[in-house]
């Protein structure tokens, strides 16, 4: 099966990571992640870049193209001819279309065969139902399936659906056991009054969020609200979109990659790569610093200084959280910097435990609101 993945500035790093993470581990899948002219673009937050990623002309014969959701660039591919030709091309050539939340929008002129379409976000859902485009009884909704306030489970349906069409329902489990997510109650949930619900949380979050900090990003990290995450290569790239996302959403903290060089780019296993906006020197002040994961993580290539360096950040920061093999490298700069407080320190092996972690460490999710909100899109 090969999989294309279209990207372009303003998506989130979860609708793009998830999908990447799965299929990677799915036997007999390719991926390629493709943009309008290829190279890099920016997430959601304006600052963050991808990289590596493919022109959409140059690809064919494919089997599933997966369109993940933006926010600032939709309006102006609209106004875009060559975009539109090469999206109608391969959504074309596709046996299965998944459309992501907002990218529906993209679609607006391009009829396709019902069958092939997946739609995975539930408000989105009801435009393309009262466009009268498509016989709706032929079409499939995610969202129908879930709590209809989670955009982030209708992905999580989305590709458990690929899985299950183009291999089969014991492929799927086998590649969701490495997750925390119980597929089958998944594939059980039922409509709700969950909606009600999530729009009432959503009003109040609206009145009483404050922002607490400008998102400028300056030559030095000097900000006490600052979380720093430090890039590591072949990272796994999905226990970070998940922290990056609600925090990125939240946008109450400034986040920054970093890493032993400015302007650095890293690997998810040649995926596509994230770009650092500083180096390990730069940073003077922070509140949380994460170290991404890597299943291919080589301490004893990490030279002295860098864990020197890397001691000192962490005796700044009030809490270090390491994701999957990364603790590894945290192990080794705790010997290198005995005085350091292990207490303010917590690993994870598996994903999954980011959101219990988030939930209850971090100070923008004191709040029982703000938590119920911005976790609900992910449970």
């Amino acid at each position: 099966m090969r999989l294309c993945i279209l990207v372009y500035d303003g998506i989130d790093l979860w609708d793009l990571a998830f999908p990447y993470d799965v299929f990677n581990k799915t036997n007999g899948v390719e991926i390629d992640i493709i943009s309008k002219n290829g190279g890099e673009i920016t997430l959601k937050d304006k600052t963050t870049v991808i990289g590596g990623t493919k022109p959409m002309r140059t690809v064919r014969d494919i089997d599933v193209l997966w369109v993940c959701q933006g926010e600032t660039e939709i309006s102006a591919l609209l106004k875009d001819d060559i975009f539109k030709i090469q999206l109608a091309r391969l959504s074309d050539e596709a046996e299965k279309v998944v459309i992501i939340g907002s990218s529906s929008m993209l679609f607006d002129n391009i009829m396709m065969e019902e069958d092939k379409i997946i739609c995975a976000h539930p408000c989105y859902e009801k435009s393309i139902k009262r466009s009268n485009k498509y016989n709706v009884d032929n079409l499939f909704f995610a969202g129908e399936k879930f709590i209809t306030s989670s955009a982030r489970l209708s992905c999580i349906y989305a590709v458990l659906l690929v899985i299950e069409h183009f291999f089969s329902a014991k492929v799927r489990g086998e590649v969701f056991s490495y997750y925390n997510f119980d597929t089958n109650l998944i594939l059980k949930f039922g409509k709700t009054d969950e909606a009600k619900r999530y729009k009432k949380l959503k009003k109040l979050y609206k009145k009483t969020m404050k922002r607490k900090s400008s998102k400028e990003k300056l030559s030095t990290v000097d900000n006490e609200d600052a979380i720093c995450i430090y890039l590591i290569d072949e990272f796994e790239s999905l226990s970070l979109a998940i922290i990056f996302s609600i925090l990125s959403n939240y946008e109450a903290y400034d986040i920054y990659f970093i890493g032993e060089g400015k302007r650095q780019y890293f690997s998810v296993d040649s995926g596509f790569y994230l770009r650092t906006s500083h180096s390990i020197n730069d940073v003077k002040n922070l509140s949380t610093l994460i170290f991404t994961g890597s299943y291919n993580l080589n301490v004893d290539k990490v030279d002295k200084v860098t864990l020197i360096r890397l001691g000192d950040i962490i005796n700044k920061s009030d809490k270090v959280l390491s994701l999957c093999e990364s603790s590894k490298l945290v192990n080794r700069v705790i010997k290198m910097n005995p005085a350091i407080d292990e207490s303010k320190i917590m690993s994870f092996q598996n994903i999954g435990n980011e959101l219990d972690w988030i939930k209850n460490n971090l100070d923008i999710l004191t709040n029982e609101y703000y938590a119920e909100l911005l976790l609900s899109e992910y449970y």
